[in-house]
């Protein structure tokens, strides 16, 4: 079982309404397992990626200058469109779902701890804007490092969600494969730029902002959040609007 179920099946037995707790953070959960089941998806399209590339490579060193695509090199190069395909698909679909993971973390903690008069915490992004007001102004006792990781994530996963996903508004936006020297496949986002003679230029850049990360690296990030709300959570308990067990 994961550790946010885990987390939810025992921290409900600490109230009266046994099932209070559970419900409000079971739409989180429901995002939670489906990151987990993208990751093992995206290990293994990327994988497969990876030996096609190598089979290419050596298909390429044994045709010594012949420019001439071969009928193995012409399969191998559909079998490479149709994995890229599908890989890109899961790295998007972990950020679309990761997302709503975040938003709904942040709705669970809203009613948990009660609505605060000026602050409305709907969404992630929300949450890292006021989340040092929303905390101070409930007395709760915050783990450490909490709100690194707020921030670290809503730079990670909501903003490039935002600005490359869901809200990418140009038409004329690429995407390309890279590796990182660990193995794992990322997307790059192409920018457009003008030369002197107006042409068009496309251009990959390599940065935080237009390529994402490593999949099992955001998790880790995820994880590490969890484990933060969990603290949160277990070390506020009286603070709760759930009503404890007498």
């Amino acid at each position: 079982m994961s550790t946010l179920f885990n987390f939810i099946m025992t921290e409900r037995f600490q109230y009266a309404d046994i099932n209070a707790f559970a419900e409000n953070l079971a739409p989180a959960l429901r995002y939670y397992e489906f990151l987990l089941v993208i990751i093992d998806r995206y290990e293994e399209v990327n994988k497969g990626l990876v030996a096609i590339h190598e089979e290419e490579r050596k298909l390429m060193s044994a045709k010594a200058g012949i420019s001439r695509v071969t009928p193995d090199q012409g399969h191998l190069m559909v079998k490479s469109s149709e994995l890229t395909t599908h890989l890109h698909l899961e790295i998007e679909s972990f950020y679309l779902f990761a997302k709503i993971l975040l938003d709904n973390v942040t709705r669970f903690l809203y009613v948990y701890f009660g609505p605060e008069r000026g602050v409305g915490l709907k969404s992630h992004d929300a949450l890292a804007k006021e989340h040092k007001k929303y905390f101070e102004a409930k007395g709760l006792v915050v783990p450490n490092g909490l709100s690194e990781s707020i921030a670290l994530l809503k730079k990670n996963i909501c903003d490039y969600r935002d600005k490359k996903i869901s809200h990418e508004l140009s038409l004329k936006t690429q995407k390309a494969t890279a590796w990182s020297g660990s193995g794992g496949a990322r997307i790059v986002v192409s920018e457009t730029k003008k030369d002197n003679n107006t042409a068009v230029v496309w251009r990959f850049a390599f940065n935080s902002a237009s390529t994402s990360a490593e999949l099992p690296q955001l998790m880790d990030k995820i994880n590490r959040y969890i484990g933060q709300v969990k603290t949160l959570v277990e070390s506020n308990r009286d603070k709760s609007t759930f009503q404890l067990k007498s």
